[in-house]
């Protein structure tokens, strides 16, 4: 699954788009906030004012866009997937063009379930595949301050991801300070790629908190256990643009 989850990002992003699948999308997208005036004006606007180097405003916007594309991933919903291609595309040519220049500390918090929390307690040292686009924040307090906005339940855990990330080390999965391009300026957010992979480094308990810090680095492609099988797949797969039967034969082995 890791393995697969990282080519299928790579043939789609090269697969080449067509208009249709644009207008595919947006009607989806129609249908899905049929009743909601607000989106269908979101829709509108981007329908008519859309270009690639505003992705990233897009993505960072709090509307249908980056609703469908995250609900997309999360459930790994394909077709969907499919057609978002061009605009994860766009947005990876953006994180690459303003790639990260030095090492960085980052950090991410969320509400984790007890249940998703235990398996990580057992996984130190292992890999970590992000199979969505990766949020983060310079500004420890303020990624620490949205813990303070979630509803607080004995179900859950507070979690802080603390991420150290070389730009010497990735080519492929890109991560950048899209603060400049976001809908909302000063936020202080670094970006991962979706498909970025993690080590898991720690994981402990603060001594003045309840929360849970997990430290992690970022890797490179060629730094998992897994980089042959990865490679003899590629090979098989092929370079350049790739089309609907790679795609399906991809599908059909995952």
């Amino acid at each position: 699954e890791f393995v697969y989850s990282q080519l299928l990002i790579d043939c789609l992003l090269r697969l080449k788009y067509i208009e249709a699948d644009k207008q595919e999308l947006i009607c989806l997208c129609k249908q899905k906030y049929e009743n909601d005036i607000a989106e269908l004006h979101n829709l509108h606007e981007f329908e008519k004012k859309y270009s690639a180097n505003r992705t990233l405003w897009w993505y960072t916007r709090e509307s249908f866009f980056y609703k469908t594309l995250n609900e997309a991933l999360r459930m790994q919903d394909i077709h969907l997937i499919f057609l978002f291609r061009e605009f994860i595309f766009n947005i990876y040519n953006q994180l690459k063009e303003n790639q990260a220049k030095k090492t960085l500390r980052v950090y991410r918090s969320q509400r984790v379930s007890s249940n998703e929390l235990e398996p990580l307690k057992q996984c130190h040292g292992q890999l970590i595949s992000v199979n969505s686009f990766f949020s983060t924040s310079t500004n420890k307090q303020k990624a620490l301050s949205f813990l303070n906005l979630s509803d607080a339940t004995s179900n859950f855990e507070s979690v802080l991801f603390e991420i150290d990330a070389d730009p010497l080390v990735t080519i492929t999965k890109p991560f950048a300070d899209i603060s400049p391009h976001s809908a909302y300026r000063g936020e202080e957010e670094i970006l991962f790629m979706l498909g970025s992979i993690f080590r898991l480094k720690s994981i402990e308990r603060s001594s003045d908190s309840h929360v849970w810090i997990i430290g992690m680095t970022l890797c490179s492609d060629n730094e998992h256990e897994l980089k042959h099988v990865l490679m003899d797949i590629k090979q098989k797969l092929g370079s350049g643009e790739t089309d609907l039967r790679t795609l399906g034969r991809l599908l059909s082995e995952m």
